[in-house]
């Protein structure tokens, strides 16, 4: 298999759902992503009850 150095590898990964009783395995969901165009924020929450 022929690799291109300009080509970045995705990174692969997942969220398994568990049973918490059992611990067996429910539902797992797959992800791929590639770190050089993920891009992250954080921000401050403004949302208050006001009650």
């Amino acid at each position: 298999m022929t690799r291109y150095a300009d080509i970045p590898k995705p990174i692969r990964s997942g969220i398994v759902i568990a049973d918490p009783e059992r611990g067996t395995p429910q539902r797992i969901i797959m992800l791929q992503f590639n770190p050089d165009t993920l891009e992250r924020s954080v921000a401050r929450s403004t949302n208050h009850d006001s009650n």
